[in-house]
């Protein structure tokens, strides 16, 4: 059915923005983030003070995260991240369920990548009779692209885009992520969400304007024109797409770090994601002429099919529609590859940009292991125990120690000294081969 753009969420209602990733999420997230107070006082709350609710939402799914920056991940550098603690999801609702008039605002694309059990689990928890689903729709030939280039930025994918390409059509192997599948197929994850939540709870918005995203939340919110239009701008704060020889200068660059099976997933946050694409995105306005990522016609060709059946399939199912469906269909001619090509210099300067970057994001990292390390050594020695006690204790025969600890403390207390004991002799570790580090690169100075 059309979508009257006129017409208002309940008041109390939660409204759900799952995405998918690469579909404006994050200009939406950041303008709600940076009008929050403004959201509050038009009568919409954007619970947490974070820049979404990805945290919230993994914990409730039980969804491992990567971006862990932490010292502790640093004792493992080939984790996979970790679960966040339910206790996140737990704060969030407690804010939203004292909420009872205004419309809340929740968004985390990691719910576009959700299977239907964890989509129910979702909206269960949220109250079925009260969440109302929004999902923002691009052409495949604008979203495939994109994928592939957030894959090589922040997951270190070293896979070509022909290659990665092949693994989404299944042509080449292994397969893409189920996670991915199940959000790329635009017409299967409209119906699971309108499955969930009830077709006239459902709202698709087709992403054929530049301003239709932030329009739609403003209208659908019942915010004045411009609380979220305009509201963010810049390569970073947008999360703009690289172009195509900075994407596969990163690529490039994943295909010799992956190579080295001990690669530490935190220190390539720190030094390529945080460093040196932010600094691209931050710092470097490509030339107009600098070519675009384009699909090469094979794969034109066959999304342009599948976005077909797509729209024909999100028609039948009588979900709400914002803008025309007949935009995720696009001319497979003006999609193929460009044949205009990067010059030396732009090449260079690219290259110039993600080295720096690079270094800042190390060097971020270092300021700040220093000033924990500093932090809690300041703190060990506020805690010093007593002198006349440490030495009764070491007066007394091992097994009476024991038993002495066993009877005065209990079982948590016992546990948490053991981990601040672990920490401190890590940190004092780390300190003293920092410490070495700075004095041979001062010895080595002409």
């Amino acid at each position: 059915m059309s979508f009257d753009d006129s017409e208002l969420i309940p008041p109390g209602s939660r409204l759900l923005y799952i995405g998918p990733p690469k579909t404006g999420t994050s200009t939406l997230q950041r303008a709600a983030r940076a009008r929050r107070q403004v959201l509050l006082e038009n009568g919409v709350l954007y619970p947490g003070t974070s820049l979404n609710h990805q945290l919230e939402v993994a914990a409730l799914l039980n969804r491992r995260l990567w971006r862990d920056r932490s010292i502790k991940r640093r004792l493992n550098p080939g984790s996979a991240g970790a679960v966040p603690a339910m206790s996140k999801w737990e704060e969030l609702m407690g804010e939203v369920n004292n909420e009872q008039t205004r419309r809340i605002l929740i968004s985390s694309e990691l719910a576009g990548s959700a299977t239907e059990e964890e989509a129910s689990k979702l909206v269960d928890a949220l109250g079925p009779n009260k969440t109302h689903v929004v999902i923002t729709l691009r052409p495949l030939s604008a979203m495939l692209p994109s994928r592939w280039i957030q894959s090589v930025k922040a997951l270190g994918l070293a896979d070509s885009f022909e290659t990665w390409l092949k693994r989404i059509y299944g042509d080449l192997g292994p397969p893409i992520s189920p996670g991915v599948q199940r959000y790329l197929d635009q017409g299967g994850l409209v119906e699971r969400w309108a499955n969930c939540v009830g077709a006239e709870n459902t709202t698709v918005i087709i992403l054929d304007k530049p301003d239709r995203l932030t329009k739609s939340f403003e209208k659908m919110l019942g915010l004045p024109d411009r609380t979220l239009t305009g509201a963010v701008s810049g390569g970073h704060a947008t999360n703009r797409s690289l172009t195509k020889p900075e994407a596969e200068i990163f690529q490039r660059a994943n295909h010799i770090i992956t190579n080295d099976d001990a690669v530490s997933w935190p220190i390539y946050y720190d030094t390529i994601v945080f460093g040196a694409s932010s600094q691209i995105l931050n710092t470097r306005q490509p030339n107009e002429s600098e070519p675009k990522l384009r699909l090469p016609n094979w794969a034109a060709e066959r999304a342009n099919h599948d976005a077909k059946q797509y729209a024909d399939q999100i028609a039948k199912s009588k979900v709400n529609i914002i803008g025309p469906l007949s935009a995720l269909e696009f001319d497979t001619t003006e999609h193929a590859n460009p044949t205009i090509g990067t010059t030396v210099d732009e090449c260079i300067e690219i290259a110039a940009e993600a080295l720096a970057g690079a270094y800042k994001g190390a060097k971020r990292f270092e300021t700040k292991i220093l000033k924990q390390t500093g932090t809690a050594t300041k703190s060990k020695r506020r805690t010093k125990p007593d002198e006349n006690q440490k030495t009764k204790m070491a007066e007394m025969p091992k097994t009476e120690r024991i038993n002495v600890a066993v009877n005065t403390f209990s079982t948590k207390e016992l546990l948490q000294a053991v981990r601040i004991r672990i920490q401190m002799r890590y940190i004092s570790k780390l300190k003293r081969s920092t410490k070495a580090f700075v004095q041979k690169n001062q010895r080595d100075k002409p």
